[in-house]
């Protein structure tokens, strides 16, 4: 089994498949927004690069926010929160942008992050 580095992180499990559907590796933590982050075992994730693909919203921003420090405790190599585009609507998801038929791969790899973290591949 081939060992993965990148890993995007999403709210809910809608999300995950649609991204794992597409061949893109992600995850998510039991109760999308509401996972009580301090609970939940990242460890699974330690050395990988971790982006973060929140709802539009700003109970998603939240999460990503609180997931990332979390995830920075469990030793991931690196974290970055994408920040969604403007022109989506309120509560907007990686579930939506498979929907859409948007490119994924290019989303991925231009989308702002909240901290200027680059991560190659994904």
């Amino acid at each position: 089994m081939k060992s993965v580095r990148e890993v995007v992180l999403v709210e809910g499990e809608k999300a995950a498949d649609a991204l794992t559907n597409i061949g893109i590796v992600s995850t998510t933590a039991m109760n999308g927004a509401n996972t009580p982050v301090e609970k939940t075992d990242w460890s699974p994730l330690a050395g990988k690069h971790v982006l973060i693909w929140p709802d539009k919203d700003e109970a998603g921003m939240q999460y990503a926010q609180r997931a990332s420090l979390a995830l920075t405790k469990a030793g991931v190599a690196s974290v970055a929160i994408l920040q969604p585009p403007s022109d989506k609507p309120e509560k907007w998801d990686a579930a939506d942008a498979v929907d859409e038929q948007m490119d994924i791969t290019d989303f991925l790899c231009a989308a702002s992050r909240l901290d200027n973290t680059h991560h190659p591949g994904i």
